[in-house]
Parts: C-alpha cells; structure tokens; sequence
C-alpha cells in the first residue's frame, strides 16, 4: 500500500531538504512506481515505465520501482535506499512487498533493495542476475531500455516465485547449463585418467634392482648434465578470501531488507 503525504508535510520535507543529505520528492504527495528525480527519461517514457510496473506490481501484490536521483548526498546508496522505502512506507500490503532499484548519478550508484515478498522471490542469486541484465544498458546510457529490461526481468521472477521457484543458484536454467557443461568436460578427462591406469597396470615385467652399481653398464658411468637441487626453500603464503556461499537464499537485515549495490 503506497502512503500519500498531506500538502503540510510537504512543504515540511521540502525545507527539511534543504538541510538534508537525502534527496526529498515533492509533487502529488507519493512516490510512482517510476520516480525519475534525475530526469533521465522523457515523460512519454517514465509514464510508459510506470504503467508496466503498476500492472505487474498488481498482478503479484509486489511493488516494483524506479527511482533516480542526481545526488545522494553522503549516505551510502542502501542506506540512502533503505531510507527512503521507510520514508515513504514503501512497497505493497501489511508486510510492504517491493523490489526496488533506485541509481544516483552524481557517483553513478545502484541499489536493488527487497523487502517482504520481494526477499523471497529475489534471493542473493537472483538479485546478482538481475544486475546482470539491466546493468550493461545503464552503464552505456540507455536508461529506457535498461529500466524497461528490469521490470520484464521482475516480471519473470516473480511469475516463477508464484509457482515455488524462485530464481536461486538451485533453480536457475542458467546455473543448471553451466553445471552441464562442467560434468561434459570432466568426463574426458576421467576416460583419459582411467586408460592411464589401465595401460599402467600391465607395465611389471621390469625388476626393481636393489643395488646402484647394478645399473651401471660395462662402459662405466657417464654423467651427461647435471643439475641443482635445494633441499630447503622458503615459502610465502597469501590468504585468499573467502568466495561467496553458494548454497542460495536470502540474506536479511536488521530492517528486513536485502540487497545488491554497485557502479554502474
């Protein structure tokens, strides 16, 4: 459910921005589901934008939003992010469902931040994806095309979150590929591993000689090159990082939020 805000408070928040960080929006009093603070996108194409995300955003009782800005300010982008779904008591129903992508140009930051429904169907994975797909148009500028990539993509989580299949590291169509190709490209090599043993295997007619001048021939021993070995050496070792769990699911916050953040 989306919160209107009386006139009075936002003459309010419009003086309180002046002396804020964060990025206040005035207006009709609620944020759309497409808020282009940054003006990135013609009116055609935000109200175009808008109505594809209400309608989706109805039809799965799950908020999905845009939201630009030119400066953040010095907030970090989820806790910029985080503010503001708070502040205007974002996302739909009780338990405030939404996926939300809110970018500030001035350091060229993102956030993909879900709450409610939205951490079920869009987990760690998912989240990863999703950037993934939008990214590569807002990176070169195309923001019609890349908020328009987000919301089908959205779309598409959640139609397969409806039937128990959230897009997880388990359930992609993606992951399930690439684990295929993986095993295709062991297999080999467990062949060519086994046809070495087995020709190993038939190699014994040689006896092991016991002695060192049972090796030697009757023309005596020639030395044809020689070489250095060290006995000790010294080693240093550098600890890596951890990767990334891969066992899927959500990572929560304190607030009851998830997120994805980057540049862009």
């Amino acid at each position: 459910m989306r919160k209107r805000i009386p006139n009075i408070c936002l003459l309010m928040l419009l003086i309180l921005s002046l002396f804020s960080p964060l990025y206040l929006f005035a207006g009709s009093g609620e944020l759309d589901y497409v808020t282009d603070g940054a003006g990135l996108l013609t009116e055609d194409e935000r109200v175009e934008l808008n109505d594809k995300a209400k309608e989706a955003s109805e039809r799965y009782d799950c908020d999905i939003m845009i939201i630009t800005v030119d400066d953040k300010g010095d907030a970090h982008i989820e806790d910029y992010a985080q503010t503001i779904y708070d502040q205007y008591d974002l996302g739909y129903g009780e338990d405030r469902s939404g996926i939300m992508l809110i970018i500030s140009m001035a350091e060229r930051d993102y956030d993909i931040m879900a709450h409610g429904y939205g951490n079920v169907a869009f987990t760690d994975y998912g989240k990863d994806r999703l950037a993934d797909m939008f990214l590569p148009g807002l990176s070169m500028g195309d923001y019609y095309s890349s908020f328009n990539v987000f919301i089908e993509t959205c779309n598409s989580y959640l139609e397969s979150a409806r039937f128990g299949e959230p897009i997880d590291i388990r359930t992609d169509p993606d992951s399930k590929k690439k684990t295929g190709r993986i095993v295709l490209a062991i297999v080999p090599f467990i062949i060519a591993l086994l046809t070495v043993v087995v020709q190993s295997s038939k190699m014994k007619t040689a006896k092991i000689k016991l002695r060192a001048n049972e090796y030697i021939t009757d023309e005596g021993l020639k030395l044809t090159g020689r070489e250095d070995i060290f006995l000790y050496r010294n080693v240093i070792r550098t600890k890596r990082e951890k990767a990334k769990s891969s066992s899927g699911g959500t990572t929560i916050n304190s607030h009851g939020s998830s997120h994805k953040s980057g540049k862009f």
